[in-house]
């Protein structure tokens, strides 16, 4: 284990271990992808060029746009990998935020500039504006208004509304009708899907022709899930073989064409899982690290036990999404060893 500064918290040091682990694979497994973690890895993130194109499309030409997706879609996947870059390159100031756990009783501005501050997200003059005395979205205005070049994108936005506390609900919507109808400042809701019906008096009191709805459809081509699946080797190495591509694809088009809902989340968490299981059969056999046939069979048996032994319905997907968050617990109970 790798020795720790003093002034380093236990989370500190959890995070630096967990980080400094060998990974499984290189699927990244039943989480959103972001340019933190997958900036060395972007053959991980898949189509939507279309979508895209379309969201920036709306930000040009709107004040206020609600973004939307089913869970497990690839809402902040497409926000982290895609959007953010493209707006950047377009000159846009590009602000994110999705974590509202501290907002508690805060004014809404004033919790976002801690949190752009804390994020070392904001031009140093809108710094300095911000030491003069200005707000954020003056400062803001200031330095981008006439060309509308700022964006402030509101991640996972259902997270005040599952809190069950409508009062700070309530204050943000305010905040945001208030920044619509007086700032220059572009602001993106992004949230699932069935939580957009709660934004119903924000948009119908927001300024005429100024908002859009965005909804990001969840990726049901074979096309794209076979992109998806054999993604992994972009890299100099095979890391799974064509004919277990084919062996999935069949199982996805199985479950597909059955009527099952399988969501982008629910693909990447079973690559996650045969890619550990080939790392594990790779131990043995002092082999290579890349999926098989044999590592989709095995996966496919494992399930089909599973279901044997508990009478539950047989679901290969469902199996490996459970097997890919074990391996992550045990991956953090080793960084926490």
């Amino acid at each position: 284990m790798t020795s720790a500064p003093a002034t380093e918290s236990v989370r500190e040091r959890w995070e630096s271990e967990y980080h400094q682990l060998p990974p499984s694979g290189p699927s990244a497994g039943p989480r959103p992808l972001s340019r933190v973690l997958d900036g060395e890895a972007p053959y991980r993130f898949v189509g939507r060029e279309r979508e895209t194109s379309e969201f920036v499309e709306l930000v040009r030409s709107n004040r206020l746009i609600v973004f939307h997706a089913e869970s497990g879609a690839g809402k902040s996947s497409l926000l982290d990998m895609s959007l953010f870059g493209r707006l950047f390159d377009m000159g846009y100031a590009v602000l994110p935020c999705r974590s509202w756990e501290s907002l508690g009783d805060q004014d809404p501005e004033a919790f976002l500039t801690s949190e752009f501050l804390k994020a070392d997200l904001l031009h140093p003059a809108v710094i300095d504006e911000l030491d003069a005395g200005l707000g954020l979205m003056s400062a803001l205005d200031e330095l981008y208004g006439l060309e509308e070049r700022a964006v402030i994108i509101l991640d996972q936005f259902e997270e005040l509304i599952r809190n069950r506390r409508p009062r700070v609900f309530n204050r943000v919507v305010d905040w945001i009708l208030e920044v619509n109808k007086s700032r220059e400042v572009k602001i993106v809701i992004s949230m699932r899907s069935e939580y957009q019906h709660r934004l119903a008096r924000l948009i119908k009191a927001a300024r005429p022709f100024s908002t859009a709805y965005f909804e990001l459809p969840v990726m049901q081509d074979a096309k794209s899930i076979e992109r998806v699946v054999a993604s992994a080797n972009s890299g100099s190495s095979t890391a799974i073989e064509e004919d277990a591509v084919a062996a999935f694809m069949e199982q996805w088009t199985h479950r597909h064409e059955a009527g099952d809902h399988l969501t982008l989340l629910a693909v990447q968490a079973s690559l996650y899982s045969l890619h550990d299981l080939a790392r594990a059969r790779s131990v043995s056999e002092d082999s290579a690290v890349t999926v098989t046939v044999a590592d989709v069979e095995k996966l496919w048996d494992e399930a089909a036990d599973l279901a044997g032994e508990t009478g539950v319905g047989f679901d290969l997907f469902g199996y490996a999404f459970n097997h890919a968050i074990e391996v992550r617990l045990s991956h953090c109970m080793e960084a926490c060893a």
